[in-house]
């Protein structure tokens, strides 16, 4: 998912709300997507037990207060039912290069496409990255889930806000992403997290203002966040279940299921893929991030290909790097 997209933030005095004006979108060729403070107190996050087409519901209470149901939510949460992060240990702070990630790499780099790939063993903190790990690409719609993110450690997921954000999340829908962005901080959304989790070269900002899909990430820094939301009882248990609920196609009928899905059916994954003419050059942008191996292993892939290769090559070529970390299914960084 990419596109330009630019936005007005406008204070509204002491209700600080924000304004966000859509200027322009322009139309990637073909069926592609269009684009594509202080902490808050820990809390326990109960998710209601949903059917699959259900966006998961989010309880959120104090340690010391008896869980108040949301409407559709059962009058008394089980604690069975509740879905709790668990501590993960701190990242290596030097990846490994081994030679199974080389090789990932090597399978589209040697086709002519940039990549960068990381891999951070949750259980362990151990990290594998390769090729261009430490530069920085489009996110294109993987923005969208640093803007959920965002919203539920700062505890705004509730009612409607939240199942736009499933939407934008499960399905990839920009128009979600249009309405949720001023309210996560618009183009400060990245550094916000970057603070708030404590992730050296995570990314930055769009170069042009608004254009969230333009927003830059590395793929050392997602899989490090990734590792950190893990742990984040007010983030995890709400987004990994709207993860594992990825549609197969994009609201925009955009294939999802490239990339880490084809490694691992049972991945909980955020995609994104567009076709812009960017701050570097027009590009095929093609990303595959999530959680693979039961949720242990938090990737990050990211692949810039030439323009031609949209329909098909590129999205291949993140596929090849995902199937080559996981032979059979199971990782091999």
């Amino acid at each position: 998912m990419s596109g330009r997209r630019w936005w007005v933030l406008l204070p509204l005095g002491a209700g600080a709300g924000v304004v966000s004006l859509l200027a322009l979108g322009i139309l990637p060729p073909g069926s592609a997507q269009t684009t594509d403070q202080s902490r808050p107190d820990a809390a326990d996050v109960f998710v209601q037990q949903t059917s699959p087409e259900a966006p998961p519901s989010v309880i959120a209470t104090s340690h010391s207060a008896t869980p108040t149901p949301s409407p559709t939510a059962s009058k008394s949460p089980v604690p069975s039912q509740a879905v709790r992060a668990q501590a993960v240990p701190s990242v290596a702070r030097v990846p490994i290069s081994s030679a199974g990630i080389r090789a990932a790499v090597r399978s589209a780099t040697s086709l002519g496409y940039q990549a960068g790939v990381a891999v951070v063993d949750t259980t362990t903190g151990k990290l594998w990255a390769a090729g261009d790990y430490n530069d920085l690409f489009a996110t294109e719609s993987v923005v969208k889930v640093l803007i959920a993110t965002r919203l539920l450690a700062t505890k705004q997921l509730t009612g409607d806000t939240a199942d736009t954000a499933y939407r934008m999340i499960a399905q990839s829908d920009d128009g979600a992403a249009d309405a949720l962005y001023g309210l996560a901080g618009g183009d400060e959304v990245v550094t916000w997290i970057a603070e708030h989790y404590g992730i050296s070269g995570l990314g930055s900002p769009p170069t042009k203002v608004g254009w969230w899909s333009n927003t830059h990430i590395s793929a050392i820094g997602m899989a490090r966040f990734y590792a950190k939301v893990k742990a984040d009882p007010l983030v995890w248990p709400w987004l990994s279940r709207a993860m594992h609920r990825a549609s197969e196609y994009g609201s925009d009928g955009t294939y999802q299921f490239f990339g880490l899905k084809q490694a691992d059916p049972n991945a909980a994954i955020k995609q994104g893929w567009g076709q812009d003419d960017d701050d570097w050059t027009e590009a095929s942008d093609f990303n595959s991030t999530g959680y693979v191996d039961s949720d242990r292993y938090a990737v990050a892939i990211l692949v810039k290909g030439p323009p031609w290769e949209y329909d098909s090559g590129a999205p291949a070529a993140v596929t090849r790097i995902a199937t080559t970390l996981m032979p059979g299914g199971v990782m091999h960084p």
